[in-house]
C-alpha cells in the first residue's frame, strides 16, 4: 500500500496517509507534533514527574504479544531510548478486535493488570502500539472488509482511551503477509488478501480522525480516543522485496505462516524501535530529542559529503579523485556529517521526490563515488539510507532529510 503512493488499488488511492503520502502532513503532522511534545514522564497518579515513566503498551493478539515480549527483553539495552520509556505487554493470544471489545471488559482488565504487575499504573500509559484483525469476518470483499474492520478498530481505540486515560498516541501497523501459510482451515481467517486489507482499514480510520469524525476526538476534555498514526508498515507481496527494500521471508515465521519465529520477533521489535527512534515526532518522547521542524521547510542548499567509514572514525573526509563519496552540489558547505552512518559495510541509497516517488537507487553507496547532480535534475529530494536488510539507518546526527540540488 505504501508503494502505491498516488496510484490506486481497485480505484482507491494508495499511500499510508491521505493524498497518496507515506508521511504525516498538514494538520495531522501538526497534531502529532503537539501531542508528542505533551508526552513526558508521569508518576503513578498521572502527574508530570521527572522521576516518573512513559509507559508504552502493546494492544492486540498473539503476534502483537510476541513482538512486545521481544520489546520487553530488548528494552533495557535499546540504544538511544530514554530510561523513562518502559514497554509493557498488554496483548493476549487469540484476542482479535471482537475479544478486545468483550462487553465484560476481560481484555482490558488483563491489560491493566499487566501494567500494575510491572510496578506501574494505568495513568502512566501514554503510548500504544496496536495490531489486530477481525478473525470472525472470513470474507475478502473490498472495500467492504476493511471498512467493517475500521469500525471495530475505532471501538478498540475508544476502549483503550477509557482504560488508559492519559493515552495520547496509538501507533498502528498492518499485518505481515501470510503467503507462507500451509493449505489449512486457518486460511479462512488469516489468508490473503485479508492481512493486506488491514492496512486499508488503518489508513481510512486515520483519515477520518484527521477530518474530525465524531467518536474519534483526541484532544481536550472531549477526547475519546488517542491520536492515531502509522508505525512501520509490514505488509509485502509474499517474499518479494518492496521498492523501498523491505522484504519478509519464510524464515521470519514458524510453520503456520502466521506467528513469528524467534528471529522474526526480534527483527520486528527492532524495526519498531528504529521507527520510534527515527520518526520526526516519536523521537521527541522516545529519545528525548528536540523536535525538528518540517524538513520541507528547512531544506537548504546543502552540500554534504558522506564517505566510506572506517573502524576508528565513522566517516572520513578525503575527496581524492575516484575515492568513494556521495557528492551533492559539488562540495561540502553543510556541517560535518561524521558518524552519520556508523560503520555499516553495505548501504543502499534510495532517493525520493517530495511526493514520495522513488527516483533513484544507488546500491552499496559507501563503496562507489556518486554525484547526485549528474544523476538528477535540480530540485528537492529526500535521501534514505538502508542497511543490507532493507531497514532505514538511524542517523547519528540530527540533519534535515531533504536536500536541494542546485
Amino acid at each position: 500500500m505504501n508503494t502505491l503512493a498516488t496510484g490506486s488499488y481497485r480505484s482507491f488511492q494508495g499511500g499510508l496517509y491521505a493524498e497518496g503520502k507515506n508521511e504525516p502532513n498538514g494538520a495531522h503532522a501538526e497534531a502529532l507534533r503537539r501531542m508528542s511534545a505533551l508526552i513526558r514522564p508521569l508518576n503513578k497518579e498521572g502527574r508530570p514527574d521527572p522521576a516518573g515513566k512513559i509507559v508504552v503498551v502493546g494492544i492486540g493478539a498473539s503476534v502483537c504479544r510476541q513482538i512486545f515480549d521481544a520489546l520487553e527483553e530488548l528494552g533495557p539495552t535499546v540504544e538511544g531510548k530514554r530510561p523513562e520509556v518502559v514497554f509493557v505487554n498488554c496483548a493476549k493470544g487469540a484476542h482479535d478486535v471482537h475479544k478486545i471489545s468483550d462487553p465484560q471488559r476481560r481484555y482490558w482488565e488483563s491489560a491493566q493488570a499487566a501494567v500494575l504487575k510491572a510496578g506501574l499504573s494505568p495513568a502512566q500509559v501514554q503510548v500504544a502500539w496496536y495490531q489486530s484483525d477481525d478473525l470472525l469476518d472470513t470474507r475478502d470483499d473490498f472495500p467492504g472488509r476493511p471498512q467493517r474492520l475500521k469500525e471495530a478498530v475505532a471501538g478498540n481505540m475508544r476502549e483503550a482511551k477509557e482504560h488508559f486515560p492519559n493515552l495520547r498516541i496509538c501507533y498502528h501497523s498492518a499485518r505481515h503477509t501470510t503467503a507462507f501459510m500451509p493449505d489449512t482451515a486457518a486460511r479462512k481467517k488469516h489468508g490473503e488478501p485479508r492481512p493486506y486489507h488491514v492496512g486499508w482499514a488503518v489508513k481510512w480510520l486515520i483519515e477520518e480522525q484527521t477530518a474530525g469524525r465524531e467518536g474519534l476526538q483526541y484532544k481536550g476534555e472531549k477526547a475519546v480516543a488517542p491520536l492515531l498514526a502509522w508505525a512501520t508498515y509490514f505488509w509485502t507481496d509474499g517474499d518479494k522485496s518492496r521498492p523501498d527494500g523491505y522484504r519478509w521471508t519464510a524464515d521470519d515465521v514458524v510453520k503456520d505462516g502466521i506467528h513469528l519465529s524467534a528471529t522474526g520477533r526480534i527483527r520486528v521489535a527492532r524495526e519498531l524501535v528504529h521507527f520510534w527512534r527515527a520518526d520526526t515526532f516519536a523521537r521527541t518522547w522516545f529519545t528525548g530529542a528536540v523536535q525538528r521542524t518540517d524538513s520541507a521547510t528547512t531544506a537548504q542548499h546543502a552540500a554534504p559529503v558522506i564517505e566510506k567509514p572506517n573502524p576508528q572514525v565513522a566517516a572520513t573526509r578525503s575527496l581524492k579523485p575516484g575515492e568513494p563519496a556521495l557528492l551533492i552540489n559539488g562540495k561540502s558547505k553543510s556541517a560535518k556529517l561524521e558518524r552519520l552512518l556508523g560503520t555499516r559495510e553495505r548501504v543502499k541509497l534510495v532517493v525520493f521526490d517530495l511526493q514520495d516517488k522513488q527516483v533513484l537507487v544507488v546500491e552499496d553507496v559507501l563503496h562507489r563515488r556518486t554525484n547526485l547532480n549528474e544523476l538528477l535534475p535540480a530540485g528537492n529530494y529526500r535521501l534514505r539510507f538502508l542497511d543490507k536488510d532493507g531497514q532505514r539507518i538511524q542517523m547519528t546526527m540530527d540533519v534535515p532529510d531533504v536536500v536541494r540540488l542546485k
